[in-house]
Parts: C-alpha cells; structure tokens; sequence
C-alpha cells in the first residue's frame, strides 16, 4: 500500500487515501474534522457530551469559522452568551452545521462585522445576539429557527434585506429596532406574534407583508 496523508484545514476535513500498488484499488480513512479558526474556547455542556464556543481565546481570526468539533472532540453545538461581545475587529462568521443555538448578545456590539452564514441547524437566535452589528447587510434566517429574539438585530442600521422563513412563529421586542436600511419585509404565516417595537425606527421601510396568522 501506499498512503497519502492529507491534514485537515479550517474548512476541510483531513484524511488518508490508500493507494493498492499492485491492483489500483483506493479507499480512505483516518478522517479528521475541519479545525476551524483555531484558538477559541470551548465549555463542555451540561450532558457531558458537547461543548460550545464561549470565547475568541488566543484566537486572531477576522474570519472566525466554527467547527462542527472542537480540538477534545466535543461537537460543537452552541454559540454561548457573550461569546463575540464587542469583537469589533470581526469581519465575518462562518458556522457550523452542528450548532442549534446562537445565545444572548452573542456578536454584541461586532461593528464591523459584515457577513455571517447561519446553517439550517439552528433552531434558536437569542436575545441582542447581533444588536449593533451596523455593517451586517443581509442576513437569511434558517428555516428551523421558531423565535426570533429580542433585539436580535436592533440597529443594524446597513441591513437591507433579512429573510424570515416559514418556522417562525414569533418576532420579539425591538427585534429590529433602528434597521434604518430595511426598505421591505414579508412575514409569513407562520407568525402568530410580533413584539411591541419590533420595526420601531426603521425610518426606510416603504412596504411591509403581513400575512393572516398574525394575531
């Protein structure tokens, strides 16, 4: 046999690829997860079983990728509060498919922070979880996410155009309070509640579909 060892990157799982030199035939194993950005914290969750990315750490990335396992072999499934807090040196934030939760006031204050990629594990974006984030221009929620938090994205003043998709039942208060830049938005019948100031301030909005679930 002849084995190619190929180590894994931020975004790409390694592996090895054996090679037959007397037949041809190939297989591969020894398959190691993609590192993501390296050098954040993870905390061990309560089952013992998972972690979650509680801290930028030693980490310099302005590009922060979160795997889908951290470096002890934990699946990563979770963003903890304040993990981003006022990191106004992020640009991007690329997330993994594992992770169901983004928590309270997660990228807090992020003003630079310019494109994130939300997967369609998760299920629930907390509280303020990207409040001042004033450069954030689009963001597509996954169609799992049920509630929309409070101040999810109050005053992010660049974002024009936010998709909600058909599992949400529920907008919070101020979830987007002060989004200057939003000039339309489509609720979908899925939403039964919308929080009081939900679109307060939104001085651009020219048009807004309700549909009949909301009560």
């Amino acid at each position: 046999l002849w084995d190619l060892i190929v180590p894994p990157t931020k975004t790409q799982d390694g592996f090895t690829t054996h090679v037959c030199l007397t037949c041809g035939l190939t297989y591969k194993d020894s398959h190691i997860p993609a590192t993501g950005s390296i050098g954040l914290t993870y905390t061990i969750n309560i089952d013992g079983k998972s972690c979650s990315v509680s801290d930028i750490g030693s980490c310099t990335d302005v590009d922060i990728i979160i795997p889908r396992v951290s470096p002890e072999g934990y699946p990563v499934v979770a963003i903890s509060d304040y993990a981003f807090l006022n990191r106004t040196d992020l640009i991007s934030v690329t997330i993994s498919d594992n992770v169901t939760k983004i928590g309270n006031l997660a990228f807090y204050g992020c003003s630079n922070l310019i494109s994130v990629v939300i997967p369609n594990s998760v299920t629930c974006i907390g509280n303020s979880a990207f409040t001042n984030c004033t450069r954030l221009v689009s963001v597509t929620i996954p169609n799992r996410v049920t509630s929309i938090g409070d101040s999810a994205f109050e005053d992010c003043t660049s974002l024009t155009s936010v998709t909600i998709p058909g599992s949400v039942t529920s907008i919070g208060n101020s979830a987007f309070s002060g989004c200057t830049g939003l000039t339309f938005i489509a609720i979908p019948s899925s939403v039964t509640s919308i929080g009081g100031s939900a679109f307060y301030g939104c001085t651009g909005l020219t048009s807004v579909k309700f549909s009949n679930g909301v009560t």
